[in-house]
């Protein structure tokens, strides 16, 4: 199945399992809050986060809480 832009239960898993190797285990619940927001900006892919300046935002930093 491709992507369609929905935040449905494997988006949740996802999300669950970055929590878990990121964080620790009390940290794990399945929301994009601002310290997920931003490991997954800066962790992730250069076009959607960060490169390797965090003035240098990419795509999705619009779009996800972060504490930049």
């Amino acid at each position: 199945m491709g992507e369609d832009g929905a935040f449905g239960p494997q988006t949740e898993e996802a999300i669950r399992f970055f929590q878990s190797v990121m964080f620790v285990p009390k940290d794990v619940d399945g929301i994009v809050g601002p310290d997920t927001g931003y490991a997954l900006l800066w962790y992730g892919d250069p076009y959607y986060g960060y490169d390797d300046k965090v003035t240098n935002a990419g795509y999705c930093n619009e779009y996800l809480p972060g504490v930049v």
